[in-house]
């Protein structure tokens, strides 16, 4: 009987171990960030796969986070122009962002009677695995581009 728990022990420990995506270690983020022209912070956090056969290599992907202060509420409109690794992810290559603004009264930008507001624009890009990911983008913010001239968009390296 003993032998009986010790073989159905190893057996449900080995099922256990053997079901684990493969065997590949979880998904590594990287994390880059640029102040853009607007003096505005772009970010791009990488999501990848530790390889191309591990089970969870079709959820890699890249998420654009841009973000701004301003004294409205108003929620302005913002598209991300992007290529990743020289394609791009629409046929226009343009990406809409998600955008949400929120009261921001504290720190060095509160001042009495005096509102301010923190936005942020979102946008989530599955890549699929990537080996190597170069990322080009360029925020478009109410239809003014945000970067330092015609075809100087920014560019990040994973």
């Amino acid at each position: 009987m003993k032998t009986l728990m010790t073989s159905l022990a190893v057996l449900l420990s080995f099922t256990t171990f053997a079901s684990d995506s493969t065997g590949c270690p979880t998904m590594h983020t990287t994390s880059k960030e640029v102040t853009t022209a607007f003096g505005n912070n772009l970010a791009i956090q990488a999501l990848n796969a530790a390889g191309p056969d591990c089970s969870y290599a079709k959820d890699s992907r890249i998420t654009i986070t841009y973000s701004w202060f301003q004294n409205s509420s108003d929620t302005p409109h913002v598209d991300f122009w992007t290529r990743v690794n020289n394609k791009g992810v629409t046929s226009d290559l343009t990406v809409f962002a998600y955008v949400s603004c929120n009261e921001f009264n504290s720190g060095p930008y509160f001042q009495k009677n005096y509102t301010r507001f923190k936005c942020m624009a979102k946008a989530m890009i599955g890549t699929g695995y990537q080996d190597k990911m170069n990322v080009e983008v360029a925020p478009l913010f109410d239809g003014q581009w945000d970067t330092r001239g015609y075809s100087q968009n920014y560019y990040f390296q994973f």
